[in-house]
C-alpha cells in the first residue's frame, strides 16, 4: 500500500561533471490545489548541485561526435538524494543514441515493429521535453503500503526490474468521511515481501494531490515523497509511469510522462539512497524483484489519535490501465496479465468491496479498476 511520511527522501548516482555552475538555483515555493479547495505548500528540497555534464558515449563507439551536455541537478531531501538529468531543449529521443537514452532514463528503442511503433508514438509524437520535478520537503505523513488494500494486477513470476503502465491523473471526489484518499501507481515488490519501490500519483482531501515516489522495507519507509512538476498538467491527463531498478548500479529510477495531446512533459528521477525515520539506506534495501504491479489503492495516514489508519476511498470512477507491463534487466516489456499474475480487488475492514477489477481478453496489458464504495476508516 502507499504510505506517506514526509521528511524522508533521497537519490544520487555517479556522474562526471564538466564544470560547476557558480550559483545554485533557488526554486520558488509552489502549491498543489486539492479539488476540495485545500492547498498544500511545496517547500522545495535543498539543491546541493546544479551543473552541466557531458553525456558519456557507449564504450563501443569508436569516433564519438560532440557530446550532449545535460543539466544535472541533485537534491538533498532530508537525507534522500535525488538526481535529475535534463537534456538540451533541442534534444529528441527519436534521434538520440542508446547511451543518451540510458543517461536520461528513457527506455531504449524496442526491436519488434509493434513495440517500436508504440515507443515512437510516446517519445516522438507525445514528447515536449524533460523538465525538473521539484521534490517537496517533508510536511505531512502519508504512505502507500504493501499489498494490503490494493486493487490491480500483479505479475508474480519474479526477476522483474521494471513496472510500467498508462494511467490517469484523477483526484476524484470527496467522501463523506475524512480523511479520504486515493492513489494509483506502478511498483516493484510489496506483494510477497515488505520491500517495495513505487511511483505514481496520490490524492487526498487533507494533503492535496501530488505526483509521488516511495520506498518501503517493513518499518523502514520514506513515506510518500511529493513532487512538483514544472510543466502544465491537469485532471484527465494520461501519464505513462515507470518504476525501475538497476541491480548493477544500485539506482532506482522513477518516471512520469504526460502523453495527453498538446502536453508531452516528462520527469525522471534517479535515487540511490533513501532516508527513512530509521536511517538512510541504499536503494537495494527496498528492491524486491519477485513482483511487478499496476495498482489503485487507498493511502495510509496518521489518525488524530496518532495511530496509522487507512483512509476512506475517494470516488474516482474508473481507472483504465493500458500498457500495464513488466520487464527484466532492460529486456522487452510484457503484459502483466500475460505473465503468471494475480488480480486483486479492494475491500474494507467490514468486507465491503471498494474496487472491482475487469480485464480485456484481447489486450492483456489493459484492465479497468471501478470504484464502488468509499468504505470505512480502518486501522492499518
Amino acid at each position: 500500500m502507499l504510505s506517506t511520511a514526509f521528511g524522508r527522501r533521497g537519490a544520487s548516482f555517479g556522474i562526471v561533471a564538466l564544470a560547476s555552475i557558480a550559483a545554485v538555483a533557488i526554486w520558488p515555493s509552489r502549491a498543489t490545489a486539492d479539488p476540495a479547495g485545500e492547498e498544500i505548500d511545496c517547500k522545495p528540497a535543498t539543491v546541493i548541485s546544479d551543473r552541466p555534464v557531458a553525456v558519456p558515449e557507449a564504450p563501443s563507439v569508436k569516433s564519438p561526435g560532440p557530446h550532449v551536455i545535460a543539466r544535472v541537478v541533485t537534491y538533498d531531501n532530508a537525507g534522500t538524494r535525488i538526481t535529475e538529468s535534463i537534456p538540451p531543449d533541442d534534444w529528441r529521443p527519436t534521434t538520440a543514441s542508446t547511451a543518451e537514452l540510458e543517461f536520461f532514463g528513457i527506455p531504449g528503442r524496442p526491436s519488434t515493429s509493434t513495440a517500436l511503433s508504440s515507443w515512437l508514438d510516446e517519445w516522438g509524437n507525445h514528447y515536449s521535453g524533460v523538465s525538473l520535478g521539484v521534490p517537496c520537503a517533508p510536511t505531512v505523513s502519508v504512505s502507500a503500503a504493501t499489498n494490503s488494500h490494493w486493487a490491480g494486477q500483479v505479475a508474480t513470476a519474479g526477476g522483474y526490474t521494471e513496472a510500467y503502465g498508462t494511467t490517469e491523473y484523477n483526484p476524484g471526489d470527496t467522501c463523506g468521511v475524512s480523511p479520504d484518499g486515493y492513489t494509483n501507481w506502478v511498483g516493484l515488490g510489496g506483494w510477497l515481501s515488505g520491500r517495495l519501490l513505487q511511483n505514481g500519483f496520490i490524492y487526498g482531501h487533507t494533503f492535496g494531490s501530488h505526483p509521488f515516489f516511495e520506498a518501503i522495507n517493513g518499518g523502514q519507509d520514506t513515506g510518500a515523497d511529493f513532487i512538483t512538476f514544472s510543466f502544465p498538467y491537469g485532471t484527465g491527463d494520461h501519464f505513462n509511469i515507470a518504476t525501475s531498478y538497476d541491480p548493477v548500479t544500485g539506482v532506482a529510477h522513477f518516471g512520469w510522462h504526460d502523453i495527453e495531446a498538446g502536453r508531452g512533459g516528462s520527469v525522471g528521477m534517479d535515487v540511490s539512497v533513501f532516508a527513512t525515520s530509521g536511517g538512510i539506506f541504499p536503494a537495494s534495501n527496498f528492491y524486491d524483484s519477485s513482483t511487478g504491479e499496476a495498482i489503485d489503492e487507498r493511502p495510509e495516514v496518521i489518525s488524530a489519535l496518532g495511530s496509522p489508519e487507512f483512509t476512506t476511498l475517494r470516488p474516482f470512477g474508473h481507472d483504465t490501465w493500458t500498457n500495464a507491463t513488466v520487464s527484466r534487466n532492460g529486456g522487452p516489456r510484457t503484459a502483466i496479465r500475460s505473465e503468471p499474475h494475480t488480480g486483486v480487488e479492494m475491500y474494507d475492514g467490514l468486507g465491503r468491496k471498494l474496487v472491482e477489477e475487469s480485464g480485456s481478453s484481447s489486450d492483456l496489458s489493459l484492465f479497468q479498476a471501478t470504484w464502488l464504495n468509499c468504505g470505512e476508516l480502518d486501522p492499518a
